[in-house]
């Protein structure tokens, strides 16, 4: 039997927000269904751009900042791609809600996760 048949373990990073134990939000890479169907979405150009930037080979430093220019410049299309990093994509509205720190934090994670510990 072949790994895809036995079920692979898809990494993931909790992100605590504050010291109790359910104040935290596990998010896994995003797989190529997720980023295309997130293409779909508007501001589907700025995630393209993102994704070119971030195959390529940039410092974390650099991440953090293009992290923050997709937080500001398209708040909804972040808030689809943390809900569905945390498996639940009909609650993409109440990613609206979170501080802008949790959210930086969820993206860098999931940036992590998804291009490679190199890049985030």
């Amino acid at each position: 039997m072949g790994s895809l048949a036995r079920g692979v373990g898809i990494p993931r990073r909790t992100v605590r927000f504050s010291e109790m134990p359910d104040d935290c939000i596990s998010v896994r890479g995003l797989s190529p269904a997720d980023i295309s169907a997130l293409m779909k979405q508007d501001g589907g150009d700025a995630l393209t751009a993102l994704y070119a930037r971030a195959t390529t080979s940039i410092e974390p430093v650099e991440m953090a900042a293009l992290a923050a220019e997709i937080l500001a410049d398209i708040p909804q299309l972040v808030a689809h791609a943390i809900a569905r990093a945390a498996d639940e994509p009909d609650e993409w509205e109440r990613v609206l809600d979170f501080p802008v720190g949790i959210s930086m934090d969820l993206l860098l994670a999931i940036g992590e996760l998804t291009f490679g510990s190199d890049v985030a």
